[in-house]
């Protein structure tokens, strides 16, 4: 498989993946009313709770199960965080890919 091949195959992979996430953001956004901030702010907390009860009959020690929970929000974040920034990184490949293609035809 050639590199353009590659490169359209990971965009149209992509594309499928952050329409999807960015679209269920705007849908929830309107939905609540919130902006994106508080928004995060309210998702980190429920997972950071979410975990504490999912813990509780795994962990006795009570500091334990904080740390596993805060563990388990900053994931969480960084993978929210992630989905986000793949809209950047699908605009560059979209330019390499242009580039690329623009490149064979001359």
């Amino acid at each position: 498989m050639r590199l353009d091949e590659q490169l359209k195959l990971i965009v149209e992979i992509l594309d499928n993946t952050v329409v999807g996430f960015q679209q269920f953001k705007i849908y929830v956004t309107d939905f609540t009313g919130l902006d994106r901030d508080s928004l995060h702010i309210y998702v980190g907390i429920g997972v950071f709770l979410f975990s504490l009860l999912v813990t509780r009959p795994l962990v006795q020690r009570h500091v334990t199960r904080l740390n596993i929970a805060l563990l388990v929000a900053t994931f969480f974040a960084f993978l929210g965080e992630t989905e986000s920034q793949k809209d950047c990184l699908l605009k560059h490949w979209h330019k390499m890919a242009d580039h690329n293609h623009r490149q064979q035809q001359r």
